[in-house]
């Protein structure tokens, strides 16, 4: 029964890691292409329609460019901290897990000593 509930446990557990991977892959791609469309829409627009000069198409695209990396290395650390977050929180569940294993056996030997004092 054991075996099951690991496996089931472990199958989530991989389930998590990969949605928590596409998510940010999905971010990723919305910061690479939506501030770079909307750059090379914007430049277009001012060029075409109000006659700007052709090196305002320029600064738009060039500044789109730099705030979707902007946005890419935001996203890249927020997701780095949560890995980080994730690892430690499985740390101090392991070592709490250990901690109370610890403290079972010595309460049950402390038991036993105890009962075959009695005898």
């Amino acid at each position: 029964m054991d075996n099951i509930k690991n496996n089931i446990d472990k199958k989530q557990k991989q389930q998590g890691i990969m949605t928590r991977q596409l998510g940010f892959g999905l971010s990723l791609s919305g910061w690479i292409a939506f501030p770079v469309l909307c750059g090379f829409f914007l430049g277009n627009f001012l060029v075409d329609k109000i006659n700007a000069p052709q090196y305002v198409f320029l600064i738009c695209v060039i500044g789109s460019v730099v705030f979707s990396f902007y946005g890419l290395i935001k996203e890249s650390k927020k997701y780095l901290r949560s890995l980080v977050n994730s690892e430690d929180e499985e740390k101090s569940r392991k070592e709490n897990d250990i901690q109370s294993i610890r403290e079972l056996s010595y309460h049950d030997i402390h038991l036993e000593d105890t009962d075959t004092k009695n005898n």
